[in-house]
């Protein structure tokens, strides 16, 4: 039973670091499809590029390893190069529609109330004045 918890409680700090060093290698993956896009002059492949980076920054953003003003950069970032693969785009802008903005606001809601969360406050905590009875 020791030796469950032991490799439990060792496993959680490696599964972040691996992550930490995963989520790393994706940005430098990033960075060298950022330098890609700027040195490749056609219009198809700088669309395909800008739509890797954009969904990459978008992985990041949901990594936990970096902190919020990073994620927040990283949606940032996500949001503009969508954009600039819109405008490349060989059939024009592509429009979100309904389930897709919708999941998108929701994603964004979740990771604020996690970012902000406060453990809940109970109602004697509340009204000092009452005891339980």
């Amino acid at each position: 039973m020791e030796t469950e918890l032991a490799a439990a409680v060792h496993t959680q700090p490696d599964d972040l670091a691996a992550l930490s060093r995963a989520s790393s290698a994706l940005w430098l993956a990033t960075l060298s499809l950022m330098t890609a896009y700027m040195r490749n002059t056609a219009p198809a492949h700088r669309y395909l590029v800008a739509w890797r980076i954009a969904r990459n920054l978008s992985a990041l953003r949901e990594q936990e390893c970096f902190g919020a003003s990073t994620r927040d950069s990283f949606a940032r970032l996500a949001v503009r190069w969508r954009h600039q693969a819109d405008a490349l785009s060989p059939t024009g802008p592509r429009r979100r529609g309904f389930l897709e903005r919708l999941l998108q606001r929701l994603r964004s809601v979740i990771a604020d109330l996690i970012r902000n969360r406060r453990p809940p406050v109970s109602s004697a905590a509340q009204d000092p004045g009452s005891r339980p009875g």
